[in-house]
C-alpha cells in the first residue's frame, strides 16, 4: 500500500488525462490513509510509554517533507507559460517527481527487509496461543460498552472535524490571500512560514509532550489556533499581522493531529479498529471541504474565516463533550 504513494508521485508527470490523474490521486490517497493507520498504532505498541512524543517526532519529520518536496520541485515548474510547450513541461518534472518517487519507495523496501530480517510482533503475541486468538478477539470486542463506543465516535467526530479545518486552511489560504489583493508570490510566502512555524512546533512538541498530558497540549493549542484565526480576520489586510499570525497558526496547527492520537491511546488505548475508524473520520470530513469553500472562495473570500471558525468551534465542543464524559462517566 505504501509503493502507491511513491509510485504515482514518481509518474506525475506522465498523468495526460484528468481520468488518470483522479485514478491515480485515488491510489495515492489509499497509499496515504494505510500508512496513516498503521504507522501511528506500531508507534504505540513500540513506544506505549512516550508515544505522545515519538508520534509529535514522527509528524515533526512529515512536516521536514513538506518543506523539502516543494523546495524540491518548484525550480522545475514553469506553470502555464505559453514560452513552453506541454511536451517541455513534461520533460522538466520527469527529474524531481523521479527524485520525489524513489526517496518514498525507500520507506516499502526498508519495511519489506525488515519483515524477513526482523519482523515486527505486536506486544503480548508470544504469550498468545495461535488457538486461542479469535476466542480472545471476541472476549476483547465484547467488553465494548455503549457508552465507550459513543466516546469514541465522539473523539472520531473531533479528528475529522479538526482534520478538515488544518487541511483546509493549508489548501485554501494561498487562494485566499490573493483574492484579499496579497501578489502570488507573497501568498507563496506566507504558506512557506505556516509549514515552517508547522514543523517546527511538532519538534517543540515533541520535548513538551515529555511533561504534558495530550489533554492539556490540545486544549492550549486550540486556544492558539482560535485566538490567531480571529487576529488573522480583523487584521487580513495587514500584511505584518498575516505573516505573525500564520505562524501563530503553524504552530497552533502543528501539535493537534499527533495530540489527540495520544488523547484517544491515554482514555481508550489505541487498536486497530479504533485507528481505522479514527482516519475514515479523518478523511471523510475533508471531503466535503471542496464543495463547502471552492465555490465561494473568488467571490467571497472570507468564507475559508466561516468554515475554519465553523469546524473549530466544532472540535472544542467535540473535545469539552469527551473530557466531561471521561470525567463524570468514566
Amino acid at each position: 500500500m505504501v509503493s502507491l504513494i511513491a509510485l504515482t508521485m514518481a509518474f506525475v508527470p506522465y498523468y495526460g488525462s484528468i481520468y488518470l490523474l483522479f485514478a491515480a490521486i485515488t491510489l495515492n490517497g489509499i497509499g496515504g490513509g494505510s500508512w496513516d493507520s498503521s504507522n501511528n498504532i506500531w508507534l504505540v505498541e513500540m513506544w506505549p510509554n512516550k508515544h505522545a512524543s515519538v508520534m509529535q517526532s514522527s509528524q515533526f519529520m512529515y512536516g521536514l517533507g513538506t518543506i523539502i518536496s516543494p523546495a524540491l520541485i518548484s525550480p522545475y515548474v514553469s506553470g502555464n507559460s505559453s514560452q513552453h510547450t506541454p511536451a517541455e513541461r513534461i520533460e522538466s518534472l520527469r527529474l524531481p517527481f523521479t527524485i520525489v518517487g524513489v526517496i518514498q519507495i525507500l520507506v516499502p523496501i526498508i519495511l519489506l527487509i525488515l519483515f524477513f530480517i526482523r519482523r515486527y510482533r505486536k506486544p503480548g503475541d508470544d504469550l498468545v496461543d495461535e488457538n486461542d486468538i479469535e476466542e480472545i478477539n471476541n472476549n476483547h470486542i465484547s467488553q465494548y460498552q455503549s457508552l465507550r463506543k459513543f466516546k469514541l465516535i465522539l473523539v472520531a467526530l473531533l479528528l475529522g472535524a479538526y482534520d478538515a479545518a488544518e487541511l483546509g486552511y493549508f489548501y485554501y489560504s494561498p487562494t485566499m490571500l490573493q483574492h484579499l489583493k496579497v501578489e502570488p508570490s507573497e501568498a507563496a510566502h506566507v504558506l512557506s512560514v505556516l509549514s515552517a512555524a508547522y514543523t517546527i512546533g511538532r519538534l517543540v512538541t515533541a520535548f513538551i509532550s515529555l511533561k504534558l498530558t495530550p489533554d492539556i497540549i490540545m486544549t492550549y493549542h486550540l486556544v492558539i489556533i482560535i485566538a490567531a484565526q480571529t487576529c488573522l480576520y480583523f487584521g487580513r489586510h495587514n500584511l505584518t499581522i498575516i505573516y505573525i499570525t500564520t505562524a501563530l497558526l503553524g504552530f497552533g496547527f502543528s501539535a493537534m493531529w499527533p495530540a489527540i492520537l495520544a488523547f484517544t491511546e491515554r482514555h481508550f488505548k489505541l487498536s486497530n479498529r479504533i485507528g481505522s475508524l479514527l482516519f475514515f473520520f479523518a478523511g471523510l470530513a475533508t471531503i466535503f471541504t471542496p464543495f463547502l469553500i471552492a465555490r465561494y472562495l473568488e467571490t467571497w473570500p472570507e468564507v475559508l474565516f466561516v468554515f475554519e471558525g465553523s469546524y473549530l468551534v466544532a472540535s472544542i465542543i467535540l473535545f469539552i463533550s469527551v473530557k466531561l464524559l471521561l470525567v463524570f462517566r468514566p
